[in-house]
This record gives structure tokens, C-alpha cells and sequence, in this order.
């Protein structure tokens, strides 16, 4: 998927945790919201950090050059060293574009260890709030519907190792051309439902200022 699809795909998920958590009594204000967008957006991107090429990478610059250093280090053993071609391949393919960046396990990890330095820090109530220590979970939650809302939309369109780290298998659900005309109507239809969910928060009193 192209960028521009997954941000749309993370704004829908992040629209969607806000319709959630006012259905479950959590009510958030303006400040709370542009907090969980925002983590929700930079989630929706955080994946493709595997290529050079893409928006996220473009952006963080230096703070990749490891990755990409691996990278080479990795082309330079298998072509010097014999009988590690097979292992490299496996090994670059791991840190590669859709690798184990795009690995379901990856982000539970990394979420976890999230959790357990900031998340605990937040109060927990129906309301909520930047001010009471809401921000570390709220951008937290946003970062990881963003994240899931990558991954599936990934999922249609050359498919995600779902599995990883027992198989570097791709698993898809459905064989969709990036930048295809099928992506422009997946664009078009979430584009419709966020216009919608918007709608529904607006008249609902999902935001509370």
C-alpha cells in the first residue's frame, strides 16, 4: 500500500478507538484526541522503517542508518563467506522490506516493553486526561491501531509474515496491486467511513471539550 492509503487506514483507526472508547464510557477531549491521532498516524507508517524508500524512513534519516548498515554487512558475508548463503538469506530477508518490521510478534514485544515503562504510569478512569498522566497511553494506543491498521491493509495487497518467527512466509488475504486500482477503492471506501465515524462522534458527544 502506498503511503497515503495507510494514513488513511491509521486517521479510520484512530477515529474508530475514540467511537470505542465513548461507547465504553471513556470520554477524551480535543488535546487527548490530537495525542492518539497523532500516535495513531505515526503507527500507521511505523512498519515500512525495513525501506529505505519510504515516508517514515525518509523522515527519521540517520536514526536507520543501522538497519540499513546491517543491511549491507549481511550481502558482503554471504558473497565472502562459504555455506552462508542460505542463512544470510534468511537473516535478509528477516530485516528486509516486509520482514520481521511487518511481524505481528515484533510490535507485541516492543508494545509490551512500552507498556511496562510508560503505560503503567497512566491513571486509568473514565476520563482520561493528558493533565492526570493520560498521554504515554494514549499515544501508545494510538501507535498500536496504527500499526495493526499497516498490517492489515498490507495483508490485501502482498501479505505480512504473520507467523514470524516460525516462518517468513508472507500470509495474504487478498492480491492487490500497490497503487493499483483497487488500492484507489480502498482508499475511497475508507476515505466514506471516516467521513461517516466523524459524523457519528460529532452528533454522539464522543469528545468531550
Amino acid at each position: 500500500m502506498m503511503g497515503i492509503t495507510h494514513r488513511c487506514g491509521a486517521v479510520l483507526a484512530a477515529l474508530a478507538t475514540i467511537e470505542i472508547m465513548s461507547v465504553c464510557k471513556v470520554h477524551i477531549g480535543i488535546p487527548e484526541m490530537a495525542a492518539l491521532a497523532t500516535g495513531s498516524i505515526f503507527g500507521g507508517y511505523l512498519p515500512d522503517i525495513d525501506t529505505p524508500n519510504s515516508h517514515i524512513s525518509r523522515k527519521l534519516g540517520i536514526i536507520l542508518w543501522p538497519v540499513w548498515i546491517l543491511r549491507i554487512f549481511i550481502r558482503i558475508i554471504r558473497k565472502i563467506v562459504p555455506g552462508t548463503s542460505k542463512v544470510g538469506q534468511q537473516i535478509s530477508k528477516a530485516v528486509g522490506h516486509r520482514g520481521m518490521a511487518h511481524a505481528p510478534v515484533t510490535w507485541i514485544i516492543v508494545g509490551t516493553v512500552y507498556w511496562l515503562l510508560y503505560g503503567q504510569a497512566s491513571t486509568i478512569t473514565s476520563k482520561i486526561s493528558i493533565l492526570n498522566g493520560g498521554f504515554p497511553f494514549l499515544l501508545g494506543i494510538g501507535i498500536a491501531v496504527g500499526i495493526v491498521s499497516h498490517l492489515l491493509l498490507d495483508m490485501i495487497s502482498g501479505g505480512i509474515p504473520l507467523f514470524f518467527p516460525v516462518t517468513l512466509r508472507r500470509i495474504k488475504l487478498l492480491t492487490m496491486k500497490t497503487g493499483g486500482y483497487e488500492e484507489w477503492i480502498v482508499r475511497i471506501g475508507l476515505l466514506i467511513t471516516i467521513i461517516i465515524i466523524t459524523y457519528k462522534i460529532s452528533i454522539s458527544g464522543g469528545v468531550i471539550l
